[in-house]
């Protein structure tokens, strides 16, 4: 059922079996039903929830002695906890998971184990240590026949492209996600998948095709109720809106992302959905409440350890506002290993537009070349012209 997307069937179930297995005494069975009922409460986007029930499996499991039980409720409760912007904790969690499966000879808790300290890597900015992590994931997931594993690592290893300025080898690598999704029916995966395919195309700058991943994203979100995905697409199709100069369906968007992320969601969403408001509001002239939600979003950024976007909204303050630019630089110089192409490639425009030193125009415009080389030749010739971003970029005079 859970597989199927059908999460209220599944979380039903899984209910009645940790139940009855409480009734007649059966702690291991009891553990597995609570690890199972975790991940649909977490795929709900239940997060409180999720952790509670992953509590209760690691209390059970370590009563029992189960030590596979064990080092999976510590992986669980190490990736809710990046989920929720805890990174020093989920770092504890997963590395003591880690350990704990090599020590057990765990396999399939190894991979995972990788894969959810690549993910860690990831949202802190360690692009290389988060290359690593999924890779050997990646290895470890062909090994042992686990084709799920092996479409999500081939999804991080995507995002890690991303990073990297690889837009072809993102595209290529979410693609690959998506059609095994689709072969093992995976409904949760494949809707996350095709979100990342949208993307990917919006990044390479195919507006259609973005839009078509995005809408298709939404509406299988909708029909089985996962937020997450739900909410990300939601803040993509937004930004093809302004792209295109569709501001009341990008208001519209927005607004239907921000209900999500303040019902739902985590601060990782609550930080991605401000930023995209602020970033409507200044296109709408409404520079005031733009420059109050990003102060926020940078509160937000700094507390969780999310160095892109606390870099990214220090140098667009700096460049709406005037002031705080040293403080922009500073950051940027120190973090830009972090950064990821994208994000440095447009801090770098905005310290230009803040400061007037053509150092960080070159430089913005070193990043964009390099990202034109990475993406399929038959789609170089228009990538430039494709976004308002690498139109600027290309067009401003120093």
């Amino acid at each position: 059922a859970f597989d199927r997307g059908q999460l209220e069937v599944a979380r039903g179930l899984l209910e009645a079996m940790e139940a009855l297995a409480i009734e007649v005494g059966d702690t291991l069975s009891r553990a597995r039903a609570v690890s199972q009922l975790g991940s649909v409460l977490f795929t709900e986007g239940r997060v409180g929830d999720a952790r509670l029930a992953m509590r209760r499996m690691l209390e059970v499991s370590r009563a029992e002695g189960d030590r596979e039980a064990e080092v999976k409720a510590l992986g669980n409760l190490g990736l809710m906890e990046v989920h929720i912007g805890h990174m020093d904790r989920a770092r504890d969690h997963l590395e003591a998971s880690l350990e704990g499966a090599r020590e057990i000879g765990d396999r399939t808790g190894e991979l995972y184990g990788y894969m959810s300290l690549g993910n860690l890597h990831d949202a802190v900015g360690n692009i290389a240590e988060a290359r690593a992590c999924h890779e050997r994931a990646l290895a470890l997931a062909r090994e042992t026949g686990e084709r799920v594993a092996e479409a999500i690592e081939e999804g991080n290893l995507g995002t890690v492209a991303f990073r990297e300025g690889r837009l072809g080898a993102m595209l290529d690598r979410y693609q690959r996600t998506v059609r095994v999704a689709v072969e093992t029916q995976d409904v949760a995966l494949e809707i996350s998948a095709l979100g990342n395919l949208g993307q990917a195309w919006l990044a390479i700058g195919v507006l259609p095709e973005a839009r078509r991943a995005l809408e298709e994203t939404i509406r299988r979100a909708r029909e089985v109720g996962i937020p997450d995905p739900e909410l990300y697409a939601l803040a993509f199709l937004a930004r093809i809106d302004q792209e295109e100069g569709l501001r009341d369906d990008a208001r519209r968007h927005l607004a239907q992302a921000w209900r999500i992320a303040r019902v739902e969601g985590q601060p990782r969403d609550v930080i991605e959905v401000l930023s995209r408001v602020a970033h409507h509001h200044v296109d709408e002239g409404r520079e005031s409440r733009a420059r109050r939600l990003l102060h926020r979003t940078l509160e937000l950024a700094q507390r969780t350890e999310g160095v892109r976007q606390s870099v990214l909204t220090l140098c667009r303050l700096a460049q709406m506002e005037g002031v705080g630019a040293e403080e922009a630089v500073g950051w940027f110089e120190d973090e830009q290993a972090r950064l990821g192409v994208t994000t440095r490639m447009e801090a770098a425009f905005l310290l230009w537009q803040a400061t007037g030193d053509a150092d960080y125009l070159q430089r913005a415009r070193e990043d964009l070349a390099m990202l034109e080389r990475g993406i399929p030749s038959e789609r170089r010739e228009a990538f430039g012209q494709s976004r308002e971003l690498y139109r600027a970029i290309r067009e401003a005079t120093p």
